[in-house]
């Protein structure tokens, strides 16, 4: 209920004070508790910018010698660690995390339709040029290539043809 109340700070600014205080709120709850309590870790995520909460992971790193994502692992299991691993990821790198997620999608032998739908539909006019540069990152591959190897014809030429036209219509916005 937290996430849905969309009670982020958007700022761009950090408080040095506030990044300290929630860095030794979650040292604390993870030292304190086998468990990590989720409701302290989603109160600050759900909360704070992203720029705060990527320097909070940073500084969480250099205390702890952790990332976050390898505590939650350790000290979580099941939906809530899907849930505040996805967050923490899009919160450390946005189109990466999308990119991994195409990744995964064209890695079954039926490739996962819908996923790969709604991440190319959905991220086409924020940030797929990011992401196609994330992908190429992991993969080695551009996501054209991925894409003609994991569909059927018909279904990649459309696929890539969107992606053709975002990135040819993105191309000409930053030279007009």
């Amino acid at each position: 209920m937290t996430l849905l109340k969309a009670d982020r700070d958007e700022f761009t600014f950090v408080n040095r004070n506030i990044v300290q205080r929630d860095v030794e709120e979650l040292s604390n709850t993870i030292q304190q508790n086998i468990r990590i309590d989720e409701s302290k870790f989603i109160l600050i995520l759900a909360s704070r910018s992203y720029a705060h909460l990527r320097v909070v992971f940073n500084e969480y790193i250099r205390i702890s010698k952790h990332t976050m994502e390898d505590t939650l692992k350790l000290r979580m299991r099941g939906n809530a660690l899907s849930a505040l691993l996805s967050i923490v990821r899009c919160i450390q790198n946005k189109p990466r995390y999308f990119a991994e997620k195409l990744f995964k999608a064209m890695q079954f032998v039926e490739t996962a339709d819908k996923a790969l739908i709604r991440i190319i539909v959905s991220r086409c006019e924020i940030d797929m040029k990011n992401i196609m540069k994330e992908f190429y990152k992991i993969t080695g591959n551009t996501l054209d290539e991925c894409i003609d190897v994991s569909v059927n014809n018909i279904y990649s030429m459309i696929i890539y043809s969107n992606l053709c036209h975002f990135t040819a219509c993105s191309t000409l916005i930053y030279f007009i």
